[in-house]
């Protein structure tokens, strides 16, 4: 007779990482967006609004970027504060407390910043960094599929089958059959 081994389920929850309401709300949002990937991967177009702001890049210096879901319940905005790689300490000092301070962004590095913006409550979410991490680089493929997927629809809109002189379906024999 073979004896079960039980083992202890709670042993590994030791190990597991304490999650603040930051975070739990920012995992909230995540959940959204990986359902708005499975439906843009359809092929589906975005319910609601999704831009793009790229003020204050300058190419070789910083780049800023900042998606806009325009949430019916909560408009957000993602961003992610980044300093060229060529500046070896990043942004200085008095820049990177204003980040942290002012605009309520989480630290990278010395080089790299983000920061959920909950635009209704007029808040940033102080979370995890690679939570925001990997929010913002979903916010980013959201945005590159949506616009896809609009374009081709936009494109398959103003295709008319019945305009397709060589369909036996819709025009019998075709023009090109009388010559």
């Amino acid at each position: 007779m073979m004896k079960t081994i039980k083992t202890y389920e709670g042993f590994f929850d030791f190990f597991k990482k304490k999650r603040s309401e930051d975070d739990k709300i920012v995992m909230d949002y995540i959940k959204r967006l990986e359902r708005l990937k499975s439906y843009l991967e359809k092929g589906g177009v975005a319910p609601y609004d999704i831009t793009i702001n790229l003020n204050g890049t300058e190419p070789g210096e910083q780049y800023f970027t900042r998606y806009r879901f325009q949430f019916d319940d909560s408009p957000i905005r993602i961003v992610k504060a980044e300093a060229d790689r060529k500046y070896r300490r990043g942004w200085s000092e008095e820049i990177q407390k204003q980040f942290i301070n002012d605009d309520g962004a989480v630290k990278k590095n010395n080089n790299v910043f983000y920061q959920l913006y909950i635009e209704n409550a007029d808040e940033s979410v102080r979370a995890d960094v690679d939570l925001l991490e990997e929010m913002h680089e979903l916010s980013e493929w959201c945005f590159k599929q949506n616009k896809e997927n609009k374009r081709i629809k936009k494109i398959r809109g103003n295709m008319n089958p019945a305009a397709d002189l060589l369909d036996d379906d819709v025009w019998g024999n075709t023009p090109l059959d009388k010559r």
